[in-house]
């Protein structure tokens, strides 16, 4: 399943066995947006230009900080190779 049907499940009220506690996945975004802001923050980029480099559209960093979009695997893992990090590294 991805990032992104998981929250989609949860922020419908569909949780059943995918999640016991809807504030878990706002806990997930905030932490992946936490993450990936100071990352950006520390190359001296803007969220614009993050996501030229990463070929994405100019809001979709902006949004991901923001805690207000879900985000696919591929999409999270682009973003921490960018980085150099691992993947599960950007939700911990």
């Amino acid at each position: 399943m991805l990032i992104s049907q998981f929250f989609t499940i949860v922020n419908r009220g569909n949780c059943s066995s995918y999640c016991e506690n809807y504030s878990m996945t706002k806990d997930i975004k905030k932490i992946l947006a936490k993450n990936i802001k100071k990352l950006r923050k520390r190359k001296r980029l803007t969220q614009e230009n993050l996501s030229l480099e990463l070929e994405l559209d100019g809001s979709y960093i902006g949004k991901i900080e923001n805690a207000k979009m879900n985000i696919t695997i591929e999409k999270l893992d682009l973003i921490a190779k960018y980085f150099g990090v691992e993947t599960f590294e950007l939700l911990k």
